[in-house]
């Protein structure tokens, strides 16, 4: 075989290689652009996918719920938390509510239900995060908080109540000469109706707080 004829088949081989070499790297650059083209799909798919969620009456109808779960939770918390003691009491509106109603001139008749045991009367209005709300006689309104695990506890709720109270009643003040460790009375600027909060022992003999909102004899 002549050095020619080996010369030209080394080129051949050569040229092959070289062809393979630039189809593999073309290959491997289609791939990467339909790799990219393919990502690019994928996340314009979920990008349309979101928005007509967002859009959904799906979506809508998990923000209410989830709205719903939030307020239901802070409507929940028990009265004295500690957590809420720099907050604005969930009870607030309705105590304003109460403490409104003291200065018509039916008083709380609107609000007072059916009878109970002894002198005690239900009631249509009942303080959120309170329990056992009821009316003594057509005069005064209780509850009676949540209970706690000591005497001690019970006071530093009690001191907890009197800050959320004196803050949503924003014209009442805490009557010092008639309070003491166990017993909190609070007047307000003007009107017939007082509030007093005890310490006392619930049925099953933890510490509570008692709330009750009376009318003062004229």
């Amino acid at each position: 075989m002549s050095p020619g004829s080996n010369k030209s088949k080394f080129d051949l081989c050569r040229i092959r290689m070289n062809h393979n070499d630039g189809r593999e790297a073309a290959l491997l650059a289609t791939l990467e652009s339909n790799e990219q083209h393919n990502g690019m799909e994928r996340a314009a798919h979920m990008a349309y996918s979101m928005r007509s969620f967002v859009r959904s009456p799906a979506f809508v109808l998990a923000l209410l719920i989830l709205a719903a779960i939030t307020q239901e939770g802070a409507r929940a918390q028990p009265a004295g938390s500690p957590s809420s003691a720099t907050e604005p009491a969930p009870y607030c509106a309705d105590l304003k509510h109460i403490a409104n109603l003291a200065m018509t001139r039916e008083r709380f008749s609107s609000i007072i239900g059916k009878p109970r045991q002894g002198n005690f009367r239900d009631t249509s209005l009942a303080l959120t995060g309170w329990k056992d709300c009821a009316f003594y006689g057509t005069t005064a309104y209780t509850c009676d908080s949540r209970g706690f695990a000591s005497e001690d506890a019970a006071v530093q709720a009690q001191k907890i109540m009197v800050r959320q109270i004196l803050s949503c009643l924003e014209t009442w003040t805490e009557s010092t000469e008639q309070s003491s460790s166990t017993y909190i009375a609070l007047h307000p600027k003007l009107g017939p109706a007082s509030i007093t909060l005890t310490l006392d022992k619930a049925d099953d003999d933890s510490d509570i707080v008692r709330l009750t909102m009376f009318l003062r004899r004229p």
